[in-house]
């Protein structure tokens, strides 16, 4: 059984992370309960509003057939956005999403293994007092990048990503699934 569990994330996981947009044909796409569908990326996605670590975070997902969040593109990057604000009531909405440093090959790279297509890296312009000024080293354990979802104050007010914290900080995060294709009554 293990096994074939860990085949299915493995192929989950590679689905993930083979195009901006799932290319999946549903009918009518569904999600499990507690995703959210958006039909511009015809992905589902889940707010997990428990604090983990990245690693953590990353294995959460995994066991929810899923995967930390990836972001191809500006329109699943602003769903990703509206998600975080309607989910999280905490001043902090800090979230982790699943882009973080390969050491091996000293390099960033979504943890589906899919392709760097669209980026939103914190800039701080304007220029901010109080804001730090673009995006941290990540050589000293912070090789795992949350997103600040719009409000913040830093980089004009817009949604951006940072790598400001360790990847051993507990924030929530976003998982990502496909859809599952059903018949004419089920809904997201």
């Amino acid at each position: 059984m293990d096994g074939k569990i860990a085949i299915f994330v493995f192929v989950l996981i590679a689905r993930l992370g083979s195009d901006q947009v799932n290319a999946q044909v549903c009918t009518h796409p569904y999600c499990r309960t507690g995703y959210t569908y958006d039909a511009a990326t015809n992905f589902c996605y889940k707010y997990v509003g428990t604090p983990a670590t990245y690693a953590a975070a990353t294995q959460y997902c995994a066991n929810d057939c899923s995967a930390i969040a990836s972001i191809r593109f500006s329109q699943e990057n602003d769903f990703i956005d509206k998600l975080i604000l309607q989910s999280n009531t905490n001043v902090n909405k800090k979230t982790w999403i699943g882009f973080a440093v390969n050491t091996q090959a000293v390099q960033w790279q979504w943890t589906d293994q899919g392709p760097i297509t669209y980026t939103n890296w914190y800039q701080n312009k304007p220029v901010t007092a109080g804001c730090i000024n673009g995006v941290a080293p990540w050589g000293n354990g912070n090789g795992c990048v949350n997103f600040q979802p719009t409000g913040s104050g830093c980089d004009g007010g817009s949604n951006y990503w940072e790598n400001f914290y360790s990847c051993a900080t507990a924030l929530p995060f976003v998982c990502k699934q496909t859809p599952i294709c059903g018949s004419a009554g089920k809904s997201s």
